[in-house]
């Protein structure tokens, strides 16, 4: 459960971002907004981050080729 809430807090920062048109939240911003805020141990809360930023690049490269695909959006 507290690992869904880390990931729904970052998709809603780069979605927020997304939606204002401004730049996407770094590796830095995503550790300043988790930072203390969930009962798992730090370097789990950075794995969960670092695998969001990996999402969000491969979606960037790959709706070079196919527009259709979707950000993560999920809960």
């Amino acid at each position: 459960m507290e690992a869904a809430l880390v990931w729904t807090l970052c998709r809603n920062l780069h979605l927020s971002a997304r939606q204002s048109h401004t730049a996407w939240p770094t590796q830095d911003d995503f550790h300043q907004a988790t930072k203390g805020q969930f009962a798992l141990h730090s370097q789990t809360v950075q794995a969960i981050f670092r695998t969001f930023l990996g999402h969000v690049e491969t979606m960037r490269e790959v709706r070079q080729t196919n527009p259709r695909i979707r950000y993560p959006y999920k809960d």
